[in-house]
């Protein structure tokens, strides 16, 4: 799945908030198969392949967001081999 992909930078750096958008924007080409002029048809809306699975999405998730979550985890590890 392409948005799989930059879990491993996401999990341990803090992204720029101007890099999210331009990667969203990526994802979503690479979904919607986007090539220089020409458009394919978007069975989904952007907000709904944002949806969770269980509510008939495709459970993307907001990077920016999950950039933050996943850094807290972090935090939450260090403080506890800190104590």
């Amino acid at each position: 799945m392409a948005t799989t992909i930059p879990i491993y930078r996401v999990a341990g750096f803090k992204l720029r908030s101007s890099l999210c958008p331009d990667v969203s924007r990526m994802v979503a080409r690479f979904w919607w198969g986007q090539r220089n002029d020409g458009r394919k048809t978007h069975w989904l809306s952007w907000r709904s392949l944002y949806e969770h699975k269980g509510q008939v999405g495709m459970g993307f998730k907001d990077l920016e967001a999950f950039n933050l979550a996943m850094l807290a985890k972090q935090g939450w590890r260090l403080q506890l081999y800190v104590l």
